[in-house]
């Protein structure tokens, strides 16, 4: 071995062992590419919804009053949606000549009234307005709110207290027993 050559190995074995990296021929891969795919599906739904309510007069139905208070009912509206401009609350009666019934006695969707808890005394509306969207029945329904979305708030929630009474002011019922069933929908448009 000529000297050169021996001071190159001695060399390229001296930088080894001191930890120096010795440059190796590099054959990587093509790229491989995976496309990744994932959907989050709208939601719009109510929950905590109070299961019934009753009057609060122990009483009962007081005739040509309006001093006919449900319970409260309590209900969370919830969504999350990708192009709406508007959530609905809305209220109603399947039939609005039986809101509550005693046998062949009923109480008209227009004697009940309903207004969210924050509201004033005097924003109670009976329940006979038009379906709203696809929710309620003509002539018995109410919408409780309508809130604009957009941006960060097209995924929210609200949580409202809804009063109830019966309106008996040009009215009586017959005595007995009366029950109904109030839906209540939250509608996206």
């Amino acid at each position: 071995m000529s000297g050169s050559l021996t001071r190159a190995v001695c060399a390229a074995a001296l930088l080894t062992l001191v930890g120096v990296p010795v440059a190796q021929a590099q054959n990587p891969s093509p790229v491989a590419t995976v496309s990744l795919n994932a959907t989050k599906k709208e939601t719009l739904s109510l929950s905590g919804v109070t299961a019934s309510a009753s009057l609060v007069s122990a009483g009962g139905i007081v005739d040509s009053s309006t001093a006919n208070d449900f319970t409260p009912i309590s209900v969370t509206t919830n969504w999350n949606l990708k192009t709406s401009t508007s959530v609905t609350l809305v209220g109603y009666f399947a039939d609005p000549a039986n809101a509550l019934v005693n046998g062949g006695n009923s109480i008209t969707s227009a004697q009940v009234e309903g207004k969210l808890s924050t509201d004033p005394v005097a924003s109670y509306a009976a329940f006979t307005g038009p379906a709203v969207g696809t929710a309620g029945v003509a002539g018995a329904t109410h919408s409780f709110w309508n809130q604009a979305v957009a941006g960060p708030t097209l995924k929210s929630n609200r949580t409202d207290v809804l009063n109830l009474r019966l309106n008996m002011t040009n009215a009586f019922a017959v005595a007995g027993d009366y029950a109904g069933t109030l839906n209540l929908r939250a509608i996206a448009q």
